[in-house]
């Protein structure tokens, strides 16, 4: 999903898939240093549509 959202802001400019994007990297930022098991928690708790 994040890399959809991605190519769609880059491409398309839609806000909507920009804002999207922007809310990926965040969480992305935030669990930098947790175990695998933890980051794919946090991604799938935190980015869901």
């Amino acid at each position: 999903m994040a890399r959809k959202c991605f190519d769609l802001a880059r491409l398309s400019r839609a806000p909507i898939a920009a804002e999207a994007v922007d809310v990926l990297f965040a969480i992305e930022r935030e669990i930098i240093g947790l175990t695998a098991q933890e980051r794919l928690r946090v991604r799938q708790e935190r980015s869901r549509p």
